[in-house]
């Protein structure tokens, strides 16, 4: 008999807790769908404005959200998962003129390449 309460007590318990996943997983998921924004992201190439050639290790800064980046072998760069809006950019190098480029608008499903041309310092 006892046997059979204990038995009895862990089935209510399991199906209370089968209940209750079941019916607060939709609260939840509908909770974490009005969360997600789409992000979008920033391409762009880097280039010596004498030469023509791609710079490499050229550092791509969006001030507002103190995030950095680096241009890659070939002078391309990728700024991913950023929520659409106005940017600053801060583009520096070694040896090359500062760049800064203000109010840089971001859209969702545009293309958002940017082609810099970094000078060489005098």
């Amino acid at each position: 008999m006892v046997f059979f309460a204990l038995k009895n007590l862990c089935m209510r318990k399991l199906l209370l807790i089968v209940l209750s996943v079941l019916l607060l997983t939709p609260v939840f998921s509908t909770n974490l769908d009005e969360g997600v924004k789409a992000t979008t992201s920033i391409t762009g190439k880097v280039i010596d404005k004498q030469t023509g050639e791609a710079l490499t290790g050229v550092s791509v800064k969006l001030t507002g959200l103190n995030l950095t980046v680096y241009s890659d072998f070939d002078g391309n760069f990728v700024v991913d998962n950023i929520l659409p809006g106005k940017y600053e950019l801060f583009v520096s190098m070694l040896t090359y003129e500062k760049m800064n480029k203000e109010n840089f608008s971001v859209e969702q499903g545009n293309n958002n390449f940017l082609n810099i041309e970094l000078e060489p310092l005098k």
